[in-house]
């Protein structure tokens, strides 16, 4: 009996949290090892704990500079499993010298969907990495952010660089119908590679959402644009909203 009723109160324990906080612990210490396999094999475990590893927290902030790259992505791979509070260091890690850091970092903002809205400026600025990987990821991590990241990926369009247009693009076009107002007022920008940007994005989006009625105006005023492309453009939408 009494063996029986130490297992149902171990159970409890377990079932409450007592026992995963003391391997968060554990775990922890075990991350300042010196031997670099030690310490992603308790970068691993941590990971696996989900948010029941949030104790180890701060030494997975620490982690995150380990001169083992495989340890770094480890450590990233836990504070996106711990969710919203492992936010802050998968920012530091979009810095990381490694693109398969940055990339793993992009990855697990991306598991934390809005939560992430606070690295929204972190992840804008890796739409132009030299690794296409990384900037994908990035990608990713913005449209799992969804309406908020709206705002920033608009400037991009707008006054970004050439290199991160497109994936600002494609990440406004996943967002959908919270990006229609932001794209018609970047129809006039002075770009006109953000004019082009803007239209191709509205193009795609009003192939599944109605055109919102200040749609077709905005176009209007594009059909003499100085650029050839982009008036081009503005009529061919213009013609598939509302006719010839």
């Amino acid at each position: 009996m009494r063996l029986k009723l130490s297992l149902v109160l171990v159970a409890a324990l377990l079932a409450c949290g007592g026992e995963p906080t003391s391997d968060a612990g554990a775990l922890a210490r075990q991350l300042a090892s010196s031997d670099a396999e030690q310490r992603k094999t308790a970068a691993d475990g941590l990971a696996t704990m989900g948010p029941a590893a949030e104790p180890a927290l701060r030494a997975l902030n620490q982690t995150i500079l380990d001169p083992d790259a495989q340890v770094r992505i480890a450590a990233l791979r836990a504070l996106a499993a711990i969710g919203a509070p492992g936010r802050r260091g998968l920012a530091i890690g979009l810095n990381d010298a490694e693109p398969e850091v940055r990339t793993a970092a992009a990855r697990g903002l991306t598991a934390l969907g809005p939560a992430a809205t606070g690295s929204s400026a972190s992840l804008i600025s890796v739409l132009s990495d030299d690794s296409t990987e990384v900037a994908e990821a990035a990608r990713a991590a913005l449209v799992a952010i969804g309406p908020d990241a709206t705002e920033a990926l608009l400037r991009v369009v707008v006054v970004g660089p050439a290199s991160a247009r497109p994936h600002a693009a494609v990440a406004l076009i996943a967002i959908g119908e919270p990006a229609l107002d932001g794209l018609i007022t970047a129809v006039a920008s002075p770009s006109p590679q953000a004019r082009k940007t803007a239209l191709a994005a509205l193009a795609t989006i009003t192939e599944t959402i109605d055109a919102p009625p200040t749609l077709a105006p905005a176009l209007l005023k594009t059909f003499d644009d100085a650029d050839p492309e982009v008036a081009a453009a503005a009529r061919k939408l213009h013609t598939r909203i509302v006719g010839s």
